[in-house]
C-alpha cells in the first residue's frame, strides 16, 4: 500500500513538472480616437491608447513628410511603447501597425481598413480637398496582445 501511494505521489509530481506551462492571459489594448491624414506633402497618426494590463494611459501622434513614409519605429508619449509600421503607410484608408510593450515581450497588430465589411474605420477627402484622406475610428478598437515567446 505504501508503495503503490509513493508511487501515485511521484508520477502525479512526474507529470506536473512535464506539463507545459500555462501561458500568462493578457487583456486588451484599446485604442481609441484614432485619426489619420494623408496628403500630398504629409501624413499624420494619432489616438490614445490604455493598456488594461497595465493600467496605463497614453497618447500617440507621429506626422510625417510626404512623399516618403512614417518614421520606422516610434513610441507613445510616455515612452513605454514602440509603433511601427511594417508595411509603410501609402494609404490611411488601408495600412498595419504593430505596438509593441517594450517592457513585455508581446504586441498588438492592428489592421485598419476602410473597405471591410462592418469597418468602423470611415475615410473621406481632407476638408472636402480632392486626392487627400483623412480617417477616424467611429468606435473603439481593442486588440489582444499577443507573447513573441
Amino acid at each position: 500500500m505504501k508503495t503503490a501511494t509513493l508511487f501515485t505521489l511521484l508520477t502525479a509530481a512526474a507529470t506536473a513538472m512535464a506539463a507545459p506551462a500555462k501561458r500568462q492571459s493578457y487583456t486588451d489594448y484599446i485604442f481609441s480616437d484614432i485619426k489619420a491624414t494623408l496628403t500630398s506633402t504629409s501624413g499624420s497618426l494619432a489616438f490614445d491608447l490604455y493598456d488594461t494590463n497595465y493600467k496605463d494611459n497614453t497618447t500617440y501622434s507621429l506626422s510625417w513628410v510626404r512623399p516618403g513614409e512614417p518614421t520606422t519605429q516610434s513610441y507613445t508619449a510616455d515612452g513605454q511603447y514602440t509603433i511601427t509600421f511594417p508595411n509603410n503607410v501609402t494609404s490611411v484608408e488601408q495600412f498595419e501597425f504593430i505596438v509593441d510593450r517594450d517592457i513585455e515581450l508581446m504586441f498588438g497588430h492592428v489592421i485598419l481598413n476602410s473597405e471591410a465589411e462592418d469597418s468602423e474605420w470611415t475615410c473621406g477627402t481632407l476638408d472636402g480637398v480632392a486626392g487627400t484622406q483623412s480617417c477616424h475610428s467611429s468606435a473603439d478598437l481593442s486588440v489582444t496582445p499577443i507573447m513573441t515567446q
